[in-house]
């Protein structure tokens, strides 16, 4: 998976992990990144992968991120549309959509 390869030091909660093993999130976090990324794979795989929807997975400690005042999990497009620090509510709003 490339997040933990890319991000060693992120814990990624085992939902997220369930959910790209069972193949509904597919990982797409990228070495430019400051967090690791992922995206229903429906949407990674069609043609508007750009204008879908992200959820961005950050340190558990607030200290070791990169912006010590935002939440744990960021559901994003071009702006932030959800942000929280429980991995199940990041995930249920990006599912559910």
């Amino acid at each position: 998976m490339k997040s933990t390869q890319l991000f060693p030091d992120i814990v990624i909660p085992e939902c997220i992990l369930d959910a790209v093993r069972s193949g509904v999130l597919t990982d797409i976090s990228w070495g430019n990144d400051c967090a690791p990324s992922f995206m229903l794979t429906v949407d990674a795989l069609s043609d508007n992968a750009d204008e879908a929807l992200r959820l961005y997975v950050d340190h558990e400690d607030q200290n070791q991120r990169e912006d010590e005042q935002s939440w744990r999990f960021a559901v994003t497009n071009a702006e932030t549309v959800m942000d929280t620090n429980n991995a199940e509510d990041a995930l249920a709003f990006l599912v559910n959509r």
